[in-house]
């Protein structure tokens, strides 16, 4: 009886004390949630600038200077880590 007057009080308190547990459960998963999908948005970003660095690097590069096919992939390759950047 966990000192109380009554079964009936214990139960209630069991009651009560399983709901305020599932509460707290409940806000514990929503802050992980958002906290890995912070995670994930910094591995993206950082993905995202690791790309466009090698991008940069190949634009550096002379051998492609006269070639348009590179240069419209490029500009390609630009424009999607644009929209992922803004997707995130």
């Amino acid at each position: 009886m966990l000192g109380h007057y009554s079964v009936k009080q214990t139960e209630e308190y069991a009651i009560t004390e399983q709901e305020a547990i599932g509460r707290e459960m409940k806000e514990l998963e929503l802050r992980l949630k958002n906290d890995s999908s912070n995670v994930q948005s910094e591995a993206l970003e950082k993905m995202i600038e690791e790309l466009e660095s090698e991008l940069y690097s190949l634009v550096k590069m002379e051998v492609f200077n006269n070639d348009t096919c590179f240069q419209t992939n490029i500009v390609k390759i630009q424009s999607i880590l644009n929209r992922m950047r803004h997707a995130i």
